[in-house]
């Protein structure tokens, strides 16, 4: 079929047709008309028919279609009807659908679609009928859609997504003669709780510290944390935790402020304080009796990692890395260290194969050469 070259209307709907599109239709550079609704074809929207300039009207609703919208369907300048209802479509929906400046019906309803509507959508001026329900879709509906004076037709319920309560927005939507979709509730984005300033000793890892989830808004809700962390620490905004062992000490606690946004803009903020403080001073007033290694943190590790020790005396310390072969693999410079208790060296791994490996700490103390010996797991 993608040899037809002079091919203007394609109907095959209400039959049997299974398997995927053909990307081959894409060569159809005359077609003004594709109609494959309703019947049981598979896998994704081929991209290619975003080479079809001159299509007027696609429709290829009721069937077992997958995988995200393709951007490239916003090529269509000509588009004037866009039907993918009652299929399996996942992602977002793309903001190059924005593009289609003939577009009048725009039919996405009974999918899996997710995130928040695109405001390019505000920018389809000829549009006449709107159908969004029935997938997954978030947030609050964006305002560029007031600029859509042509629309009749708009539903957008059965999924998390909801119209702004105030009176311009809502004057709007009740202008669209047929129109269906809940409104936001109007509870403010605010922490129910408070985070409690935190000290962490020097080298050690801590105990992962989840911040709170905001309440109220308008999801989706972002996080975000600032300043920057002390070093060795991390934090996941997917997860709201901060990990890590730190590898200095602050001279006073460091102010940070955890912000929660929602999808309109609304803002909370929480205030807690950081310190980091070394264990040598505040948990042991004396010298260690013995050389001993507490092994590296993290471990595993990816980038790098820190080899931990109690010295009794100060000392140069030569770290030797092997592989399981007995291969030395790593020799990084000798290190010297002061007496006390928890002190690091700091191991660059980054270039190392992922995979056990075995270590060995000499040090040239006043009673002589020591060694120790430990291991670690260097992971991708």
């Amino acid at each position: 079929l993608g040899n037809l070259e002079q091919l203007r209307r394609l109907n095959l709907s209400d039959n049997s047709l299974s398997g995927p599109i053909p990307p081959e239709l894409g060569n159809l550079d005359q077609l003004q008309e594709l109609f494959l609704s309703r019947n049981s074809l598979s896998g994704p929207i081929p991209p290619e028919l975003g080479n079809l300039e001159q299509l007027r009207r696609l429709n290829l609703s009721d069937n077992s279609l997958s995988d995200s919208i393709p951007p490239e369907l916003g090529n269509l300048g000509q588009l004037k009807e866009l039907f993918l209802s009652q299929n399996s479509l996942s992602g977002s929906i793309p903001p190059e659908l924005g593009n289609l400046a003939q577009l009048q019906w725009l039919v996405l309803s009974r999918n899996s679609l997710s995130g928040a509507i695109p405001p390019e959508l505000g920018k389809l001026s000829r549009l006449k009928q709107l159908y969004l329900s029935g997938n997954t879709l978030t947030g609050q509906l964006p305002r560029s859609l007031m600029q859509l004076d042509s629309l009749e037709t708009f539903h957008f319920g059965d999924q998390s997504l909801c119209a702004p309560a105030d009176d311009e927005f809502q004057m709007w939507l009740n202008s669209i003669s047929d129109h269906s979709g809940p409104t936001c509730t109007e509870t403010a984005l605010h922490f129910a709780s408070d985070v409690p300033d935190q000290s962490f000793p020097r080298t050690l890892p801590i105990t992962p510290l989840i911040l709170p989830e905001a309440q109220g808004g308008i999801s989706p809700v972002t996080y975000a944390l600032t300043p920057s962390l002390p070093a060795g620490l991390v934090y996941d905004s997917s997860t709201r935790t901060i990990s890590g062992a730190p590898t200095m000490v602050t001279s006073s606690p460091i102010p940070y402020t955890f912000k929660a946004t929602d999808s309109t803009g609304e803002t909370d903020s929480l205030v807690f304080g950081i310190e980091v403080f070394s264990p040598v001073a505040s948990e042991k007033e004396e010298l260690p009796e013995s050389f001993l290694v507490h092994g590296n943190y993290p471990n595993p590790f990816q980038e790098s990692t820190q080899l931990v020790v109690d010295l009794p005396w100060s000392a140069t310390l030569n770290v030797e890395v092997f592989d399981v072969t007995g291969r030395r693999v790593l020799s990084p410079p000798p290190v010297n260290l002061t007496a006390g208790w928890s002190r690091s060296i700091r191991l660059e791994g980054a270039a190392l194969p992922s995979g056990l490996y075995l270590y060995r700490i000499r040090a040239n103390s006043p009673v002589g050469i020591q060694r120790l010996t430990g291991r670690f797991l260097r992971v991708w």
